[in-house]
């Protein structure tokens, strides 16, 4: 073998495709066990600029195909090399690695059109691996973007540029792009079956995919959505993990940034990061960046899951991160709600799932309000030890946040501190009861404690001459339990370490939020005489309610 051939050595070990024309078309030759292409049609075998191909196929074909390839308007004289940038316009067609391929830059792009069928650019990896090697600033990169704005007729129309990797493993060191933050440019990129090793950058109103198998494995933390100082329901960037044996294995933090961004993790799925932050920054009002894990799906984050903590506008920064049908949450440090001036942020966790973090804590910060965590037919688990594992409302000297709260129902809720439960007062907080028929139990039907503490409860004042926001209050709906259980008791909550000025208080503010009438008369909230039991007692058979009258 000469040095020449040496020279040229591609990175894409491919085969011409059986019955394709020999215009460059790309062989393997084997030299001392070395696969080693070249390009039949190279006149001299030696180093060049980088060229961008452009594919020309619009049936799909071989990648290693020289026929499926263009360079500005004329046929390649040969099959790109690994210094090449490729480019691929919108369509419905698939190109097929034959081999292992090296490439500098990938980019697809949405062609002007006024109908709205979805077309799809796949790249079956037939098992082999696309990576993306050079080291310059620009390289290393996917762009599914709709590069320029599109004509003044099509406005209106359908621009999106979508790609699909299936069936192998891609390779790169500087993101995926998504979308390039303008509100009409939708890039779409789905994995299937096929591993991703790389970060991801979603712009615009984007769709990122994971599904059948597929696994994202990103290096470092990921920023998710543009931040843009307007915004319309367009302008959101989403994405989907879906399946079973599908993950996504991030290396660090995972932020979402943007208005009406959205993120699920279903059927059987897996996603883990270290903190996990949802929130919404930027101007315009009303509207929310939303989360969902639901049906068996499992996320797990080692340190703070915050959910709204960004400094919000008026109309509102609404976060919500719902938990449902069997899915777990697993979150190694604090899971915060409504910090510094969130408004309407929520954790909702229902349908027998389960939360487990070391903390929890709501509105904590100045001018949060109407901040929630909701723990519905399911089960959380609070793993501090210390004082505040739980902690409702801070020490702010702040007359606007308020609304705070924590609400419970469905039959098999659960609170299970390590630790304790503080609520300060004057922060116009609440803690809220909404009572089954026939009152809580564990999913064998054992009757048990919807909130149970394994240490104190402490209602804190506000420090010296800070601003009062309302009164605690303990809000309960308990009409069919009342109706159904005259003149029976219910535990709501445990302490293990006597509370009783505290509970008293508490129960002091009760508000019944259903009850009318003799019913709402009779029915009573009280503290037992060892300071550690909260219990409801409802109001007696109406006849008997005669009889003491």
């Amino acid at each position: 073998m000469t040095n020449a051939t040496l020279l040229v050595k591609l990175d894409y070990a491919g085969k011409a495709a059986s019955g394709k024309s020999s215009r460059g078309a790309c062989l393997r030759f084997v030299t001392k066990g070395i696969a080693i292409a070249s390009c039949l049609t190279l006149a001299a075998l030696s180093a060049r600029a980088t060229t961008t191909y452009t594919w020309s196929n619009a049936d799909g074909g071989l990648l290693s195909d020289a026929a499926n390839w263009k360079i500005g308007d004329a046929p390649a004289p040969s099959c790109p090399t690994a210094a090449d940038n490729l480019l691929f316009t919108e369509g419905d067609y698939t190109i097929t690695l034959d081999g292992d391929a090296s490439f500098d830059y990938l980019k697809v792009i949405a062609a002007s059109r006024t109908d709205a069928k979805a077309k799809y650019v796949t790249f079956d990896l037939d098992g082999h691996s696309l990576t993306l090697t050079d080291a310059t600033a620009k390289c290393n990169q996917i762009d599914v973007n709709q590069n320029l704005e599109p004509p003044a007729a099509l406005a209106n129309g359908y621009y999106d540029a979508r790609l699909i990797l299936s069936n192998g493993t891609v390779n790169a060191t500087s993101p995926i792009l998504l979308g390039n933050g303008a509100y009409n440019h939708r890039g779409y990129l789905k994995i299937t079956d096929a591993t991703y090793n790389g970060s991801i950058s979603l712009g615009g109103s984007s769709l990122f995919v994971i599904e059948n198998g597929g696994v994202w494995n990103a290096p470092a933390t990921q920023t998710l959505g543009t931040e843009k100082s307007t915004f319309t329901r367009d302008c959101c960037t989403r994405m989907r993990i879906d399946g079973k044996g599908t993950k996504a294995i991030i290396d660090g933090n995972l932020w979402w940034n943007n208005t009406y961004d959205t993120m699920i993790v279903t059927n059987h799925a897996y996603l883990s990061c270290t903190t996990f932050v949802l929130k919404r920054s930027g101007g315009g009002g009303g509207s929310y960046a939303y989360a969902e894990v639901a049906d068996h799906a499992v996320v797990t984050n080692t340190s703070n899951c915050n959910v709204g903590i960004q400094p919000g506008v008026a109309g509102g920064s609404y976060s919500e991160l719902t938990i449902s049908d069997r899915s777990s949450w697993y979150c190694g440090n604090a899971a915060q709600i409504g910090q510094s001036s969130s408004t309407g942020c929520l954790i909702c966790v229902s349908g027998r799932s389960s939360f487990d973090t070391l903390t929890v804590s709501v509105g904590q910060g100045g001018t949060a309000v109407s901040n929630t965590f909701e723990l519905v037919d399911s089960y959380c688990k609070i793993r501090s030890t210390g004082t505040q594992g739980i902690l409702l409302a801070g020490n702010y000297n702040d007359a606007t946040c308020q609304d705070n709260g924590i609400r419970i129902s469905g039959t098999t809720a659960r609170f299970d501190l390590e630790g304790g439960f503080r609520i300060y007062k004057d922060t116009g907080s609440y803690l809220a009861f909404e009572i089954p028929a026939d009152g809580f139990a564990d999913e064998d039907g054992v009757a048990r404690v919807p909130f149970y503490s394994k240490a104190a409860f402490s209602h804190n004042a506000k420090t010296s001459g800070y601003v009062s926001s309302g009164a605690t209050q303990l809000r309960i709906k308990a009409n069919d339990w009342v109706r159904r259980h005259p003149g029976e008791q219910l535990t709501l909550m445990h302490f293990d370490t006597a509370s009783k000025a505290a509970l008293q208080e508490l129960a002091d503010g009760v508000v019944f939020e259903d009850l009318t009438g003799a019913r709402l008369e009779k029915t009573t909230v009280s503290v037992s005489d060892d300071g550690k039991d909260l219990i409801l007692t409802a109001a007696p058979a109406c006849g008997l309610i005669l009889l003491l009258k």
